[in-house]
């Protein structure tokens, strides 16, 4: 219940609204504003604006839910799952190609190479096999990756896919990403480009 003093006319608001707001974020009660001896308005304090804001939309979701029970508009999860999977990709989806530049593939060789030897073959093609799904998913909204930063300069032209400790650097042109260096993620990028010089020409 609100207290007395917590029942302002807008004159008193114009004057000490400093000092209103202040006291609201101190003890979090809200006022309300009078205009012409009438409620005009509540002053409360935001982070409690956004919790009945949230409060309200779970109300909102739950009665959406409430009236399509009521209709009889539900169905087992299995079928919905089933119809789901069924659809696909939506036909307004725009759907990427994927292609590796020459260096990148050589990337992806020196790694599986280096795990084969210090490893086995079987762990190189699962992490291969690992980076191929990962970089599959880059046919569908590769702008959802982040763009490269390195001491907060942000490389606009390139972003980065994380697979588990591998990273994926690639650029998006048009309908198509290019694919521009795979490696792992502990190493930097320094020594990435003395690897790539130490094996190949560029």
């Amino acid at each position: 219940m609100l207290k007395l003093t917590n029942i302002k006319p807008i004159s008193y608001f114009k004057a000490n609204a400093a000092e209103m707001l202040q006291v609201l974020r101190e003890t979090g009660e809200p006022y309300v504003i009078t205009q012409n001896g009438e409620a005009a308005a509540v002053l409360l304090d935001v982070k409690d604006y956004e919790l009945i804001q949230e409060k309200l939309a779970l109300m909102q979701i739950i009665a959406i839910g409430d009236r399509e029970h009521r209709e009889g508009r539900y169905d087992t999860a299995e079928s919905v799952f089933a119809r789901v999977k069924k659809r696909g990709l939506p036909v307004n989806r725009k759907v990427y190609s994927v292609m590796f530049y020459e260096s990148a593939e050589r990337d992806l060789q020196s790694l599986f190479d280096y795990i084969r030897s210090h490893d086995s073959e079987k762990i190189a093609n699962a992490v291969v096999s690992k980076l191929e799904e990962a970089v599959s998913t880059l046919r569908e909204l590769p702008e959802r990756c982040p763009f490269v930063e390195i001491a907060n300069t942000r490389f606009d032209q390139c972003r980065k896919l994380t697979a588990g400790r591998y990273q994926v650097i690639f650029k998006i042109d048009g309908s198509i990403v290019y694919v521009y260096a795979v490696f792992d993620g502990r190493r930097n990028y320094g020594e990435v480009l003395r690897d790539r010089l130490s094996k190949h020409s560029p």
